[in-house]
């Protein structure tokens, strides 16, 4: 049987679903495939999950990040947060508090993160003079996402029943330094009808 891509009301559906590539969606008899049409619908999903994932990651959302997880991992990556240094560990606070440090700081800050907008860093300054954690930690935040960038394309989706794995391309941008590229394969599984991913916190997504 020789494969067609889409006839009919097929090709609206396949336009709509977002399927690539010869997949065989009718029979014959110009009946619709429903395995492979099933197939292209469970492409969409984890295809949409990854850039659900791209959008939560920007904004270094871990709880809504949290809720694209399997089950099994979903607390881990909750937990999981950014990587924001201890204040102390940034600059010792006998030197943070001294007269003349923020504008040094704010100095040093922008020449080392010159993508950062301006802003950005003297939050970060302003909550290290004051010794204010609950602000450093937000200013933080907001430096990374202004400075990482990381972004997951799917290249290619094997579905098996319940599971899936992906081969993703992942473009990862620190700053004005060049863009790194790297392949990942990420597992996928099914769980009350839903596509997740059910890879541990941090090993590829």
């Amino acid at each position: 049987m020789v494969c067609r891509r889409w006839a009919g009301a097929a090709l609206v559906g396949a336009l709509l679903l977002g399927g690539v590539g010869c997949t065989r969606t009718v029979d014959g008899d110009g009946q619709p495939n429903a395995e492979a049409l099933a197939t292209v619908h469970d492409e969409k999903q984890i295809n949409d999950l990854v850039q659900q994932q791209n959008t939560y990651a920007a904004n270094f959302d871990f709880a809504k990040l949290a809720e694209t997880k399997c089950a099994k991992y979903r607390d881990a990556t909750a937990q999981s947060g950014p990587p924001i240094p201890a204040m102390n560990e940034i600059v010792p606070p006998e030197i943070a508090t001294a007269p003349g440090a923020g504008d040094a700081l704010r100095g040093l800050l922008s020449q080392k993160f010159p993508t950062v907008p301006p802003d950005v860093v003297s939050a970060v300054v302003d909550s290290l003079v004051n010794q204010d954690d609950q602000a450093y930690q937000a200013a933080m935040r907001n430096l990374l996402k202004s400075l990482i960038v990381v972004k997951a394309e799917v290249q290619d989706i094997e579905i098996k029943g319940d599971q899936a794995t992906a081969e993703l391309t992942v473009t990862t941008t620190t700053g004005d330094k060049p863009a790194k590229r790297e392949q990942q394969t990420v597992k996928f599984i099914k769980e009350n009808g839903k596509w997740l991913d059910c890879n541990p916190p941090g090993s590829g997504s």
